[in-house]
């Protein structure tokens, strides 16, 4: 993938530059990123909103990187929601990390699970309202919905775990993709435990990686959240 396929514009439709990506609020790189996404697979630029609902299956403008994302986002805020709220995000988060999976019939209607969506939202606050509505899909909205307020700057780590550096992309050699490092990124995705990130890395160096963004990132402190760009990499899901 080209390095500068990554990255967006700004304003005056001219690429960012690595300083300006690496300082840009939150909801310009929601913006951006989903622009890319969506101009690469022939959808219309994030100011139509016609989202349509976060099933992988289903949805072809709002990515599987957008909506882990979310997910990664609002688990921060899983304490603060009722278990009912859990439980239906739960599902909708596990069918996002492998679509291939039965949806709960409950959960196969759209407007259903946007009205509830909408009630969970209604009944947060804060930042928990913010994530929940990400969630919901309706990224081209952002400015609008949330006018006068800044999306968290905490989120930023969580936007490049999932996203990567745009300037700095991996090349990434599929002789790395040995055995012991896919089971140990299939793990790592499957149950949001980014422990064995250490023991990754040095199965990626066994393997004859020795690529410094890629190892820096599995050495580094995170956060880490499913949609990682280290581990997707592995199991061959970028």
């Amino acid at each position: 993938m080209n390095a500068r396929e990554n990255i967006g514009e700004d304003a005056r439709g001219r690429p960012m530059t690595e300083a300006e990506w690496k300082s840009a609020p939150i909801a310009d790189l929601l913006l951006h990123t989903l622009d890319i996404h969506r101009t690469r697979h022939g959808a219309e630029p994030s100011n139509s909103f016609v989202l349509r609902p976060p099933y992988a299956a289903q949805r072809c403008d709002l990515g599987r990187k957008h909506m882990l994302l979310a997910f990664g986002i609002l688990r921060r805020y899983w304490d603060h929601l009722a278990p009912g709220a859990r439980e239906t995000l739960s599902a909708l988060e596990a069918f996002e990390g492998a679509p291939d999976r039965p949806l709960d019939p409950s959960l196969d209607d759209f407007g259903h699970v946007m009205d509830l969506l909408g009630e969970y939202q209604d009944a947060a606050e804060g930042e928990t309202a913010m994530a929940l509505w990400l969630v919901g899909g309706w990224w081209p909205e952002v400015k609008s919905r949330w006018e006068g307020q800044e999306l968290p700057a905490s989120w930023r780590p969580l936007f490049d775990d999932v996203f990567g550096d745009a300037f700095r992309p991996v090349a990434f050699e599929p002789a790395w993709r040995t055995d012991t490092a896919v089971s140990l990124a299939r793990q790592m995705y499957e149950g949001r435990d980014f422990s064995l990130l250490p023991i990754l890395t040095d199965a990626l160096q066994d393997a004859g990686c020795d690529d410094g963004q890629l190892l820096g990132h599995c050495r580094g402190p995170g956060p880490h959240v499913r949609g990682c760009w280290a581990v997707d990499w592995v199991l061959g899901l970028v």
